[in-house]
């Protein structure tokens, strides 16, 4: 969204899950979902270091009656990132997991 400066534009929503769905099952190891959020990641600040001032003030419009702020959608990632964090660190609370395994 941010790369894009637009909100996806989806017309089969089962479809874009499936497929979204189907790219998560690709990744089979800790160390390919590693380099995946690692890549992600440097797509995200490639993405936001593009943006000009103009761009980071505009509003993205869904074409369903709502929009939303390119600051709010800038926010996104890390709170996405946020979330993620606190179900490993729940499920490691509920095993009994307290090794550290980012260095």
């Amino acid at each position: 969204m941010i790369s894009d400066r637009a909100l996806p534009k989806v017309e089969n929503l089962d479809q874009w899950l499936a497929q979204r769905i189907a790219e998560e099952e690709l990744l089979t190891s800790r160390a390919e979902v590693e380099a995946a959020f690692r890549e992600g990641t440097a797509q995200v600040i490639s993405a936001l270091e593009s943006l000009t001032p103009v761009e980071i003030e505009s509003t993205l419009d869904s074409g369903q009656g709502w929009q939303m702020s390119m600051i709010w959608v800038m926010g996104l990632p890390g709170w996405h990132s946020t979330l993620h964090t606190g179900q490993i660190d729940y499920l490691q609370t509920c095993w009994g997991d307290q090794e550290i395994y980012v260095g």
